[in-house]
């Protein structure tokens, strides 16, 4: 029994601690708030109300320490609240969330700047008449949502650190302040227009950093002395990226003129025009749009019929950029309004407009397009085909060509239903004009970067296992990894016409070696001494990435690794040092081959020098050529074992000792793109490269320049020397590539805290001790 009750005990204890408490300062505060809201039982601790609060550990690294509350989410409460200053009495709080029942007295917002970690604000219902006092939001707010405002905005919300406002409704008589300061720091504004407020005409100059703006507009007409509204914009928004336009009373609604509003939005990636209410200046007549200068628009547009009936002339969206997303619903309007020649996608539902489809033969950038539940008549047109398209649910009634005809009326779910006068859902394939090109490649990479690429006519849409480029005109598919010869795929079209495609691997090629250090590999048995390794690697294409690759040494039948790189890279495989069967010395000249996948490579001739380095990091050199030194350790003097280059271009070699390469180098130009390659009987070395304007006060060539560099210079103080050698940096960059194991860095929590934490346990730990002593005796 005394064991049972022993156990019980711990058990109890160890729940007990496992409990965090709210912090008593911060529960004195939040539970009678609880309490009256919802109801709370003042007895629970407050932080177990995790829908209404957010609350972490004080101390992250003590088990036992209080929970502070960081964030608040009052929503729903079971009667209207006022909520006064109490709550800035909680340090911690990063985020507040009050719904529209929840009322915000004054006093809150005195005691707000107590609130120094407050990032986020939500307010539902903001009801105050705020005396002429100059409050201050916290510096570390920077966002803040106020679903209801009543009044005129005081200026402290727009004199702030706020990088987010929004406000969503307002009562009749909300306004900005007059003469707005400049805020550098808002990216984001949401602000209400009514019929007796309106946003200033230099917005974009109060609000130089203005990347997202939204104008919900409340325009209802029935008000007494109607009158358009109209903003003229006569400075550039010049981080502006989204423009929303949203109306309401949108059934009887007043227009909203933004005079010339795209010419003065360089950035602009996104603009959304919802209900009726943004209207065309009629001295314009048009929505120009050139000034844009972003690829990529997307245009979305919701009921918005007043755009296009405000349109003087056609097309009404003109000199759209690039690639242009546009989509429209419930709107009526002619697809002729519609510049198509930059549009890169476009959708339209529920246009009541009768017309044909729109012509697309100028449209370049055109990839997809979709028309759903329109009255739209006629033929689909040939230029379709290359298309990505939905076109169902509408009236067309006139015939589909042949490369709708070829996928037959099962495969058409994108066209059907349609009243088409010679295609209909039962249709069988018919395919004239099929036809698949045979000149594809058939050789491809190893490494799993190669591409199948089929053209033809009347393809379809669709063909696994080949991915769609072009709409019935061209599929790709990408080659896997391996290797080998005589390989195939089976591709099945939508008109059940199968073609088996022929490839091969590119054999292997070896080009040159190096060496690296790398990790062992561990031992069970033997364990492992921590020391790196080297080896010997080979560098070509056609090497085998999913298996070892069999390579021939000096007669030798080798296994090396897999392969690594591929892609812009060569291949790369490797083999331990002391897996070797034979020893290699340093001059010598050793035969390399390999073969994979059934495919023999290219026997080469290496020359062994196991250390080859490059004294200099870089290389700075002049655009219109010249000669430069190149230190190092190179292990032979003979000419006839190096060749060098920049990016593929050759550099002749002038004299050549054991330590100093002179070169003459090819022109370039100006950039720091480029790649220095060294090769010493097969042994590779790459140093960077960049090319620069020559400087026209000085007489000295490169080759002065770096030659100041070498440990063997015989005047190393001469003055024209001294001043060049900056060009080059003197740290040895030799071919080994030395891999380092990851250390593990400790850092400390500091004394306090670990001594607490310490001292904590330790006396938790005796009293534990001391309880089960007397249980058991």
């Amino acid at each position: 029994m005394k064991i049972i009750a022993t156990f019980l005990i711990l058990i109890i204890y160890l729940l007990h601690f496992s409990q965090c408490m709210t912090d008593p300062a911060q529960k004195s505060i939040i539970s009678p708030i609880l309490t009256e809201i919802y109801l709370a039982n003042p007895s629970i601790d407050p932080c177990n109300y995790a829908q209404f609060l957010v609350c972490e550990p004080s101390d992250p690294n003590n088990s036992t320490s209080y929970l502070i509350i960081t964030g608040i989410r009052f929503i729903y409460p079971s009667e209207p609240y006022l909520l006064t200053d109490n709550i800035t009495a909680l340090p911690n709080l990063t985020y507040i969330v009050l719904n529209s029942e929840i009322d915000v007295g004054i006093s809150f917002f005195e005691n707000m700047y107590k609130l120094t970690m407050l990032n986020k604000l939500t307010i539902g219902n903001c009801n105050i008449t705020f005396p002429n006092v100059n409050y201050k939001l916290p510096e570390n707010l920077i966002a803040v949502n106020i679903d209801y405002f009543v009044g005129p905005l005081d200026r402290f919300w727009l004199d702030s650190f706020l990088k987010t406002f929004i406000i969503e409704k307002v009562s009749n008589d909300f306004s900005l302040p007059s003469n707005l300061n400049v805020n550098e720091y808002l990216t984001e504004v949401q602000f209400p227009i009514t019929y007796f407020s309106s946003v200033p005409s230099n917005l974009s100059q109060v609000f130089p950093n203005l990347e997202n703006l939204k104008l919900n507009v409340f325009n209802d007409m029935d008000i007494n002395n109607y009158k358009n509204i109209s903003i003229p914009i006569t400075t550039t928004f010049k981080k502006l990226k989204n423009f929303e336009f949203r109306s309401n009373n949108y059934k009887n609604y007043q227009p909203i003129i933004l005079s010339h509003f795209f010419n003065y939005t360089p950035q602009l990636t996104s603009l959304r025009i919802l209900f009726n209410g943004f209207s065309i200046d009629p001295s314009v007549g048009v929505l120009d749009f050139s000034k844009v200068e972003p690829e990529g628009l997307s245009i979305y547009q919701f009921k918005a019929n007043s755009v296009f009936l405000s349109c003087t002339s056609s097309p009404c969206f003109k000199n759209l950029p690039k690639k242009t997303v546009f989509e429209s619903q419930e709107i009526s309007f002619s697809f002729d309004m519609i510049e198509f020649k930059n549009i890169g996608s476009f959708t339209s539902f529920f246009n009541t407009y009768e017309q044909r489809l729109p012509n697309i033969d100028n449209s370049t950038y055109l990839t997809s397009i979709t028309i759903l539940h329109s009255i739209v008549v006629g033929d689909l047109p040939e230029s379709y085909c290359r298309l990505q398209m939905k076109l169902l649910l509408n009236q067309l009634n006139g015939t589909v060509p042949s490369c709708v005809q070829c996928i037959g009326g099962q495969s058409a779910g994108f066209l059907l239903p349609n009243p088409f006068a010679n295609f209909t859902a039962s249709t069988p394939p018919y395919c004239p004009n099929f036809h698949v090109n045979e000149d594809y490649n058939q050789l491809f990479p190893t490494d799993g970067t190669g591409s199948l690429n089929i053209t033809g006519t009347d393809l379809g849409w669709d063909a696994p296992p080949l991915e769609l480029v072009v709409p019935n005109t061209k599929f790709s598919m990408l080659i896997p990894k391996g290797t080998g010869t005589n390989k195939q795929v089976a591709v099945t079209f939508l008109n059940l016409q199968t073609h088996i495609f022929n490839y091969s691997y590119i054999p292997p090629t070896i080009k040159s070696y190096g060496f690296a250090e790398v990790e062992p590999v561990f031992d069970l048995a033997k364990g492992t001494s921590g020391l790196l390794e080297v080896v010997l690697t080979l560098n070509g294409t056609g090497f085998d990435f999913l298996d070892f690759n069999n390579v021939t040494i000096n007669g030798y039948q080798l296994s090396f690794s897999y392969a690594t790189g591929g892609g812009q890279y060569d291949n790369m495989i490797s083999i331990f040092l002391s897996s070797l069967p034979t020893s290699l010395s340093d001059g010598n000249n050793f035969t390399v081959s390999a073969y994979i996948g059934g495919q023999v490579s290219n026997e080469i001739t290496f020359y062994y020098f196991k250390s080859i380095n490059v004294t200099q990091e870089n290389f700075v050199l002049n655009k219109t050529g010249g000669s430069i030194d190149i230190n190092g350790s190179f292990g032979t003097d003979n000419k006839t074992l190096v060749s060098i280059d920049i990016n593929g271009k050759t550099c002749s070699i002038s004299s050549m000792t054991n330590t100093q390469i002179s070169i003459n180098y090819p022109s370039n130009p100006v950039g720091e793109n480029y790649v220095l390659t060294l090769n010493v009987g097969g042994h590779i070395v790459k140093v960077p490269v960049s090319y620069q304007n020559p400087n026209p006060d000085s007489s000295s060539t490169s080759s002065t320049s770096n030659s100041s560099n070498s440990s063997d210079s015989s005047d190393s103080s001469d003055s024209s020397d001294s001043s060049t050698s900056s060009t080059t940096t003197t740290t040895t960059t030799t071919t080994t590539t030395t891999t380092t194991s990851s250390t593990t860095t400790t850092s400390s929590t500091g004394e306090d805290v670990s001594n607490s934490s310490t001292l904590s346990i330790s006396f938790n730990l005796l009293v534990l001790l001391v309880l089960i002593q007397q249980l058991l005796f």
